[in-house]
């Protein structure tokens, strides 16, 4: 996406060789060496070990030891609900 309108305003994204964005309309992007963005003109980002977002300004997020998921973002906290697995390895209820 290079621009978006919304009620007659126009916001340009423009974006540099990497893929990154470098500016939403007048707020201007910074990225580390790793691609990872680091500041968007609003809110600064920090990464942990496994490069994923550890805060967002002073939002702190919690994950599920070495995995992805997400279990809180410093207001919620989330779980997950696994599927039973039958004795003939499907999943499903019922």
């Amino acid at each position: 996406m290079s621009y978006w309108t919304h009620g007659g305003k126009t916001t340009t994204y423009p974006w540099d060789a990497a893929g990154n964005r470098t500016t939403a309309g007048t707020a201007t992007a910074t990225n580390d060496a790793r691609n990872r963005l680091l500041d968007d003109g609003a809110s600064t980002y920090t990464y942990d070990s496994l490069d994923r977002v550890a805060k967002q300004g002073t939002t702190t997020f919690r994950f599920d030891g070495g995995s992805n998921n997400l279990l809180g973002d410093g207001t919620t906290d989330y779980s997950i609900h696994w599927m039973p697995t039958r004795p003939n390895g499907t999943s499903g209820r019922g």
